[in-house]
């Protein structure tokens, strides 16, 4: 869900940020490496570890 652009401070330096808010994020394990970079053989890509998170509640 998108919200309204927030000032944010950090380290006395203030930038406009449009702000997201997520209820679940998924994560794929690449150790640092693109997912581009991973061999792709014709049954597909090799696995990478992931994970999805959520929230049990909106973060606002």
């Amino acid at each position: 869900m998108t919200h309204p652009w927030e000032v944010v401070t950090v380290n006395d330096l203030s930038r406009s940020f449009p702000m997201v808010e997520a209820h679940c994020l998924h994560f794929w394990n690449t150790q640092g490496r693109g997912i581009a970079d991973f061999p792709f053989y014709e049954a597909g890509y090799v696995p990478l570890k992931q994970e999805t998170v959520c929230a049990s509640a909106p973060a606002r």
